[in-house]
C-alpha cells in the first residue's frame, strides 16, 4: 500500500480512540455527579421532613436609613462646628505654647540686660495672650460638651459640666499667676480672676451636693441657706470695702511667724475667708517638709460686707474662754491688725477625721437619734457651757469639728453676746432660737426631754466648778479689747459698758443654779412623756 494511504488510516484511528476516550471519561464524570447529587437528597430530606409543612424562611428587612430632621441636623452640625473650633484652639495652643517655652528657655541660659528689656515685655505680652488662647479653648471645650451632652442631660450633669469647666480656668489662671513676679499688679489680677472662678464653682458644688440630698428637711433647709446666702453675696458687692490681707500672696506677721495667704477657703458661712500658711511652723514627716501649720483668715465684716471688728475680737475672747473651760480641745485664735485697724481674725485649721468615720451632726440634727457616743455627748455638753457663757445662740451642728484625735471642739462665735439684751436668752430653754436655723444643744436637750435620749446631766458639774473658779475681774479682762471697741473703756461715766458686764457676771455666777433649774424642767418633762 502506498505510504500516504497507512498515514492517513492511521491519524483516523488515533482520532477514533481519543474520541472514544473522551467519550468515556464524561460518562465517568456524570455517573460522579449523579451520586454527588443523590448524597446530597438524602442528606436534605430529613430535614424537609422535620419541617413544618407551613413554614417559611424569614428573610430580614434591610436596615432601615434614620432620616434627620431639620433640628437634629442644626444639633449635630453645632456640636461638630463646637468641636471643630475647640480643635482649631488646640493648635494655635500647641504653637503659643511652644513659643513661650522657647523663650522661657532662652531666658534661663542667658543674664538679660538692660538692652533685652523690650524683648522681656514681648515674651510677658505672649503669655498673656497664650492665657488668653487657653481661656478661650477652655469655654469652647465646655461649649462642646454641653452640646454633646443634649438637652436630654440632667441639671446634674449640667452643672458638672459648668463647674469643671470653671475649675479648669482656675487653674489655668493659677498656673499663669506662676509663671508672674511676685507683688506684681498682673500676678494679683491673675489670682483676682482666678478666685472669681473658684468662687462659682464652689456655688455650682453646694447646688450640686444639695440635689443629691436624699432627707428632704435637709434639702429644704440647705436649699434656704444657699438662698440667703446669696443675697448677702449680692449686698457684699456693694458694701464689702478691699481688705488688705484678702488676696493671695499678701503676708502677716504674728509673734515673729510669717503667715502667707495660699488662697480662698470654701467652708461654708457668709464672709470671706482665706487660708494662711505660718512659713516659720513647718509640718516635718520622715526628714522632710510636708507642709506649713495652717490658719483660716475671716474679715472683719458682717453678712453683707459692713465692717465689724467686734466679730474679731470676740473671736480672740471665745479662744482664750475656751482654752479655760476645754483646755486642748480649744482652737487658738486672734484678731488681725492692719494700720491700727481690725482687719479680720486668724484662727488655727483643725484637722477632722474622715467623713465615713465621724458622727455628721449636721445630718444627725435633720434625723436625731440616740446613737451618738456617750463620751461625744458629754463633750456636747462641754461645749454648751461655753456657748451659754458667750450668750451664743448660733451654734448648730456643722459647727462642729471631729478632730482627728477623735474630740469635739465648737468654732464660729462672732454671734456671741449679740442677743445678750433679749428676754429669751435670759434663761436656758429648748425653744429659744433667735437665728435661722436651730441650734444643736436645743436639739439634743429635747431628746433628752423626750425620752428618745440618754444624757449624763453630771457631767457639766466639770465646767461649772472651772467657770467658779475664774475671779470677776479676769474674766472681764478676757473680753477687755471687744468691749472697748463697742463702748469705749471701763469708767465709773461708762454706764453702758458697766450694764453689759453686769449681764456678763451675771450669766458666769448665776451658771450652777441655771443649770439646776434648767435641768429639773428637762427631767419633769422626761417623767411626764414617760422615761
Amino acid at each position: 500500500m502506498p505510504e500516504d494511504f497507512l498515514e492517513k488510516k492511521k491519524q483516523q484511528y488515533v482520532g477514533l480512540e481519543a474520541h472514544r476516550e473522551a467519550e468515556n471519561q464524561a460518562a465517568q464524570i456524570g455517573k460522579v455527579q449523579q451520586q454527588m447529587q443523590m448524597e446530597q437528597q438524602e442528606e436534605i430530606q430529613p430535614v424537609v421532613r422535620n419541617m413544618e409543612t407551613d413554614a417559611r424562611i424569614e428573610q430580614t428587612d434591610p436596615i432601615a436609613t434614620h432620616k434627620e430632621t431639620r433640628s437634629e441636623k442644626k444639633k449635630r452640625e453645632q456640636l461638630e462646628s463646637a468641636q471643630k473650633k475647640a480643635q482649631q484652639q488646640s493648635e494655635i495652643l500647641q504653637r503659643l505654647d511652644q513659643k513661650v517655652k522657647e523663650h522661657v528657655r532662652k531666658k534661663r541660659q542667658f543674664v538679660l540686660t538692660k538692652e533685652d528689656e523690650q524683648q522681656q515685655n514681648e515674651q510677658e505680652k505672649e503669655k498673656a495672650l497664650l492665657l488668653k488662647e487657653q481661656l478661650k479653648a477652655s469655654t469652647l471645650r465646655e461649649k462642646a460638651a454641653r452640646l454633646e451632652a443634649g438637652d436630654q442631660a440632667s441639671e446634674q450633669r449640667k452643672m458638672e459640666i459648668a463647674m469643671e469647666g470653671k475649675l479648669e480656668r482656675a487653674k489655668l489662671l493659677a498656673d499663669y499667676a506662676k509663671s508672674l513676679d511676685v507683688g506684681s499688679k498682673q500676678r494679683r489680677l491673675a489670682l483676682m480672676a482666678k478666685e472669681k472662678q473658684e468662687i462659682e464653682a464652689n456655688k455650682l458644688r453646694k447646688k450640686m451636693k444639695v440635689s443629691n440630698m436624699e432627707n428632704e428637711v435637709e434639702r429644704k433647709r440647705e436649699e434656704a441657706t444657699i438662698k440667703r446666702h446669696k443675697k448677702y453675696d449680692d449686698l457684699k458687692k456693694i458694701f464689702r470695702k478691699d481688705n488688705p490681707l484678702s488676696y493671695e500672696n499678701a503676708t502677716y506677721i504674728h509673734d515673729g511667724h510669717l503667715l502667707r495667704n495660699i488662697g480662698r477657703a470654701f467652708l461654708g458661712g457668709t464672709k470671706p475667708m482665706y487660708i494662711f500658711e505660718d512659713r516659720d511652723a513647718p509640718i516635718i514627716a520622715d526628714g522632710q517638709i510636708v507642709g506649713y501649720k495652717q490658719y483660716l483668715f475671716k474679715e472683719a465684716v458682717n453678712c453683707i460686707g459692713f465692717e465689724k471688728p467686734e466679730g474679731a475680737l470676740v473671736t480672740e475672747a471665745a479662744a482664750q474662754l475656751q482654752e479655760l473651760l476645754c483646755g486642748p480641745y480649744s482652737i487658738p485664735a486672734f484678731a488681725a491688725l492692719h494700720e491700727g485697724k481690725v482687719v479680720g481674725s486668724f484662727q488655727e485649721k483643725i484637722d477632722s477625721i474622715e467623713a465615713d468615720q465621724r458622727v455628721d451632726l449636721f445630718q444627725w440634727q435633720t434625723n436625731p437619734q440616740d446613737n451618738i457616743p456617750a463620751e461625744m455627748k458629754k463633750e456636747i455638753l462641754r461645749e454648751h457651757t461655753l456657748d451659754w457663757l458667750l450668750c451664743n445662740f448660733d451654734t448648730k451642728g456643722e459647727n462642729f469639728i471631729h478632730r482627728t484625735d477623735g474630740h469635739l471642739c465648737s468654732f464660729d462665735k462672732e454671734a456671741s453676746f449679740s442677743k445678750l439684751n433679749d428676754e429669751g436668752a435670759a434663761h436656758m430653754s429648748t425653744t429659744y432660737k433667735p437665728h435661722a436655723n436651730d441650734t444643736l444643744y436645743n436639739t439634743i436637750f429635747t431628746e433628752y426631754a423626750e425620752g428618745r435620749m440618754e444624757l449624763d446631766l453630771a457631767s457639766v458639774n466639770e465646767q461649772i466648778s472651772k467657770v467658779e473658779n475664774i475671779d470677776d475681774e479676769a474674766y472681764l479682762k478676757i473680753f477687755d479689747a471687744m468691749l472697748t471697741n463697742k463702748y469705749g473703756k471701763a469708767s465709773e461715766k461708762n454706764v453702758a459698758r458697766a450694764k453689759v458686764e453686769q449681764k456678763m457676771l451675771d450669766r458666769k455666777n448665776g451658771l450652777r443654779k441655771e443649770y439646776e433649774r434648767f435641768f429639773a424642767e428637762l427631767n419633769e418633762r422626761r417623767q411626764s412623756a414617760g422615761s
